[in-house]
């Protein structure tokens, strides 16, 4: 979503319980779900566990996975500063993923009918100073406890120059206001094309 900012602290919070149970995934488990990596290229050198994830791209009716009970305790509070942060909403999609250790993920901005209608926030669970995130200008290393909104419509990336894999937790949230400027936008795109 566009903010008009690259990227935004929206809290800081202890993740210690979330971080324990992302180390505790096993390489297994990673590697279980390819969807992901396989259709979006930039995405190759990353593995997801999905907590909360439609590969339709749906932008309601979001499906719990099969992972989400054994995280729903610890993910409460970045579910609250989210809220807390963005407001009345709703989780379309909450994912885990890693991004392996000297990899990276290519410059490039999200588009498509859902994702420039929702917030994109990280939380990061599992990194190093050796990982930097960059959007549009700005270029930072993402602490650990920190929750970030970036701008995914600008051009932004991932470089892991460290020897450990960094993960992140990927939420997308919807608005109210999103939802009315997606459904506005479909309509014109129907009307357009009709």
């Amino acid at each position: 979503m566009d903010f008009g900012g690259d990227m935004r602290l929206l809290a800081e919070l202890d993740v210690s319980a979330l971080s324990a149970l992302a180390a505790a995934i096993g390489d297994a488990e990673w590697a279980r779900e390819r969807w992901r990596q396989e259709t979006f290229k930039t995405h190759a050198h990353t593995e997801v566990v999905p907590l909360v994830y439609d590969e339709d791209f749906r932008h309601e009716d979001p499906t719990r996975r099969e992972a989400w009970p054994r995280f729903e305790a610890a993910l409460e509070p970045v579910l609250d500063a989210v809220r807390a942060g963005l407001g009345e909403g709703y989780f379309l999609r909450v994912i885990l993923t890693r991004l392996a250790p000297r990899a990276s993920i290519p410059r490039h901005a999200d588009g498509g009918l859902s994702l420039p209608f929702a917030h994109r926030v990280h939380a990061p669970l599992l990194t190093s100073d050796e990982v930097r995130f960059t959007v549009g200008e700005t270029r930072r290393a993402l602490r650990v406890g920190e929750l970030w909104e970036i701008n995914n419509l600008r051009p932004h990336s991932v470089v892991n120059a460290g020897d450990a894999p960094r993960v992140h937790l990927i939420l997308d949230y919807v608005t109210p206001d999103l939802a009315r400027r997606r459904a506005a936008s479909l309509l014109a795109r129907d009307i357009l094309s009709g």
